[in-house]
């Protein structure tokens, strides 16, 4: 699995001579969010059959469990919940394989909404249970923690860096889908030039032409 630092440079070398070394389109903001992009559309494939590979999601170790009202859309529940700020889960069936204690021992149970807030049984103990809604998890019949584990895909995966560099961090990929990616962003990048994209990186050692008098 490369790092995204790794995969920056696969693109840009390819695009040396056609973009200037200069330009928005290869700052690493700009390839970031291309690549997350097309690796949101190659998730989407695999959404549609055998489901997405292990390597597309990520371990988030650093969701703090916070306490307060809902507020969604400008309107508050009324009500104090447990909950977490979750980073934007990728709308694939089955984004989410894990939430629960850090330690790996206790999967919390998802529900829906009106699941969530229906009424539990009277005896015997609950065990601990989520619901999304929006950029939060609402947590109740919660243990003893402050931190929170999640294991899913995301859509920006930078966002569950956990205090990580980005430069260093693994980017949640198939082996097998590297190429495309690179290629699918290639492309897209290339597309808003209007000329071929250099696929076999064949100007990587060429310099641009000089302006002539």
């Amino acid at each position: 699995m490369p790092t995204i630092a790794e995969l920056r440079s696969i693109i840009r070398g390819q695009l040396t001579g056609q973009v200037p070394v200069d330009d928005v389109r290869l700052r690493d903001r700009w390839l970031d969010q291309v690549m997350h992009q097309q690796r949101a559309l190659l998730i989407a494939q695999y959404g549609r059959g055998t489901g997405v590979p292990q390597s597309y999601y990520q371990i988030i170790d650093c969701l703090e469990v916070q306490c307060g009202e809902v507020e969604c859309y400008g309107i508050k529940s009324g009500v104090k919940h447990n909950y977490i700020v979750v980073p934007l889960i990728s709308s694939i069936r089955d984004a989410v394989s894990y939430l629960g204690t850090v330690d790996g021992q206790m999967n919390f149970t998802e529900m829906s909404l009106s699941g969530f807030n229906a009424q539990g049984g009277r005896f015997g103990r609950k065990p601990p249970a989520f619901t999304l809604i929006q950029d939060k998890a609402l947590l109740k019949d919660l243990p003893p923690v402050k931190i929170i584990r999640l294991v899913a895909v995301l859509y920006n995966p930078s966002h569950g860096l956990c205090g990580q560099s980005i430069d260093d961090f693994l980017y949640p990929i198939d082996d097998e889908d590297i190429a495309k990616l690179t290629t699918l962003s290639i492309k897209q990048i290339a597309s808003t030039l209007n000329i071929p994209p250099d696929i076999q990186n064949d100007a990587a050692g060429q310099m641009a032409p000089s302006n002539q008098r």
